[in-house]
């Protein structure tokens, strides 16, 4: 192994690449409330925030609806913005406070809203992988995930000591098209099933799924 790469590092790479392999659901079951502060058009997410699932509001009449970031420029630009807040266009956007910051995700929200309410939303997420500090902690992934973790982790080791073999990218692409992944994910989609429409949520990207029911020859 490279001497100039700590083990911690390699495993921390692996495991934040595992992570956003695919939308997993082993990884969904985080929910949270977000609070608004009057004159602040954003909402700080938590430090372990991934990706989006959904946003609604807490309890209390109103919506949600998802847009893109342009869309949002759009909103907040136009000459008579919108001021009902019981209908809030929200976008996640990575922001830094200054240049040399690394950027962190917020939810942004328009319009601004006008009250402060420390719970006004409840916010559904993935969380992210969470690196690992001590080489004896417990690499933090379900069973029938751990032998697709070590592939992936075999596959940055390998990547960076052995380049003239098989550059990383080409061996994470093989992983990605390989039966290891596609087991695990078999895996991960049947034992937590998942039904329906969610209220105030975005659309999920499911390329992956389709890969589960592609066949090939005649």
């Amino acid at each position: 192994m490279p001497a100039r790469i700590p083990l911690l590092t390699l495993v921390n790479q692996a495991g934040r690449h595992l992570c956003g392999m695919t939308a997993w659901r082993w990884l969904e079951s985080r929910s949270t409330t977000l609070g608004v502060t009057a004159a602040q058009n954003y909402c700080t997410l938590p430090d372990d925030y991934g990706s989006a699932i959904s946003v609604d509001v807490d309890g209390r009449p109103g919506s949600t609806y998802w847009v893109t970031r342009g869309d949002m420029d759009i909103l907040r630009a136009a000459t008579n913005p919108s001021s009902d807040t019981s209908l809030y266009a929200v976008c996640v956007a990575y922001v830094s406070a200054t240049t040399t910051d690394a950027p962190t995700p917020v939810l942004e929200l328009s319009p601004t809203p006008q009250a402060t309410d420390a719970d006004y939303f409840i916010f559904t997420y993935r969380a992210q992988w969470a690196d690992l500090d001590e080489d004896d902690e417990r690499v933090p992934v379900p069973s029938f995930c751990e032998t697709l973790f070590i592939t992936v982790l075999q596959a940055f080791a390998r990547g960076f000591l052995r380049e003239e073999q098989g550059s990383l990218g080409a061996r994470l692409a093989e992983i990605r098209a390989g039966e290891v992944f596609k087991q695990a994910l078999r895996d991960d989609r049947t034992k937590q099933t998942s039904w329906g429409v969610i209220r105030g949520a975005i659309q999920e990207d499911r390329g992956y799924d389709s890969i589960l029911t592609t066949t090939t020859g005649p």
